[in-house]
């Protein structure tokens, strides 16, 4: 990942946080006209956390094949599994064959 694509993704998981807090602490901003606004952002910042992860994850190396289908599987099918694969791969640099 660049510097930028790690800075939007601090910033769009920070965006959620942001948006649940607002959610829950504030209650006129439940309203429908609001609620579109807020979460019509989240859509699009959404898909450019999706498109910056499974950007990375096809471009870095695994031990396997079978292990970057898993991580595809589970970012599609249970989305906070983002903030566990950008942990443990996405905010460190890629290994290259010459790596020991």
């Amino acid at each position: 990942m660049t510097t930028i694509e790690k800075i939007l993704s601090i910033v769009s998981i920070g965006y959620f946080i942001f948006l649940a807090l607002i959610l829950v602490f504030v209650p006129a901003s439940r309203q429908l006209p609001i609620l579109l606004t807020l979460c019509g952002i989240g859509v699009v910042v959404n898909a450019i956390l999706l498109y910056i992860t499974f950007k990375d994850v096809f471009s870095r190396q695994f031990s396997s094949e079978t292990t970057r289908y898993k991580w595809i599987i589970l970012i599609l099918f249970f989305m906070p599994t983002i903030l566990v694969y950008l942990a443990l791969h996405g905010f460190r640099p890629h290994s290259t064959a010459n790596d020991p």
